[in-house]
């Protein structure tokens, strides 16, 4: 019986060594990695991240001045790593020439110091003003394709050092010119004559005519339609800056439309056209004679000074 118990009790140191060595081979296959778990009494993983290439020697955390966490690796590969407490993404990374077997942060983060193998100690310092500009700068970057990357910078607000541009905003276009860019031509030269703008009514006159759509424009119309266009034509004709564009308007609703088709209104509104024209030619012609006699003048005050010269 004494002989069973030795032989139980030599199974039983040998089935915990195997599961010794079998902890050990997955311990060494986990070095390289991190596991962050909660403190919940469950314990459970939230976190694997896996970022060095050989073992790891130190994990610890600290604060940063402008109050996100960060978490601190570094292992047997000479990096140093920078995890993101929240997101466990790594915001920034250090190489050193041999391996690292420890790390700290100290002074509210004014002085980082490195232990290697070799027996060197690496320590970085900055001043206090330094560390703190440096953690209000900081600021979490969005990732490309989310929804905090496409509406970011939406409430920034500027600075009074800033250079801001202002965009106009493009304006609306009107309805005529809607109308003009629709190959609606009729359409768009009754919107113009709505605005009883002379100087929207010419434009949009002047593009028809560019566009060879003034006869098309002028034809089809209704008698009320066709009073308001002569009635247009008969205020406007005489002055200097509209002449020319509603000269031709008028010969094209002449050539349009005939006095035996047209009511007593309209053909009062031509004969009305008729005399503002006559009018206008006569005045013409008057300006001319003017024009003779002036020119005469001037011509023979100049004779009359080449001459004085002359005889000087």
């Amino acid at each position: 019986d004494g002989g069973d118990d030795d032989d139980d009790d030599v199974e039983e140191k040998e089935d915990d060594d195997e599961d010794d060595e079998e902890n050990d081979e997955k311990g060494e296959n986990e070095k390289e990695s991190v596991e962050a778990s909660s403190t919940r009494p469950l314990g459970s993983l939230i976190h694997t991240a896996r970022n060095h290439t050989k073992a790891i020697t130190t994990l610890l955390t600290t604060s940063a001045h402008n109050g996100l966490e960060r978490i601190l690796t570094c292992g047997i590969d000479g990096h140093v790593k920078f995890y993101d407490a929240d997101t466990f993404e790594v915001v920034h990374a250090l190489k050193y020439p041999s391996p690292i077997t420890d790390v700290a942060v100290g002074g509210k983060g004014t002085r980082f110091v490195v232990g290697m193998s070799n027996g060197n100690i690496s320590v970085k310092t900055r001043t206090a003003e330094a560390a703190e500009k440096s953690g209000r700068g900081k600021k979490r970057q969005a990732r490309g394709g989310t929804y905090a990357y496409f509406v970011r910078g939406k409430n920034e607000v500027a600075d009074i050092e800033d250079f801001t541009v202002e965009v106009d905003k493009k304006k609306k276009l009107a309805k005529f010119d809607k109308d003009i860019k629709g190959f609606k031509y009729a359409s768009a030269l009754t919107s113009a004559l709505e605005t009883r703008n002379p100087t929207t009514v010419s434009a949009v006159m002047a593009a028809l005519d560019m566009r060879n759509g003034l006869s098309q424009a002028l034809s089809n119309r209704d008698e009320s339609e066709l009073e308001d266009i002569l009635a247009f034509v008969c205020r406007y004709i005489p002055m200097p800056a509209y002449t020319k564009l509603l000269t031709k308007v008028a010969t094209t609703l002449a050539n349009l439309y005939s006095e035996g088709s047209c009511s007593d209104q309209v053909r009062e509104l031509f004969n009305r056209l008729k005399h503002v024209v006559e009018e206008e030619m006569g005045v013409r012609r008057k300006i001319r004679v003017f024009q003779g006699m002036l020119d005469s003048l001037v011509e023979r005050r100049m004779l009359d000074e080449m001459e004085g010269e002359l005889d000087i």
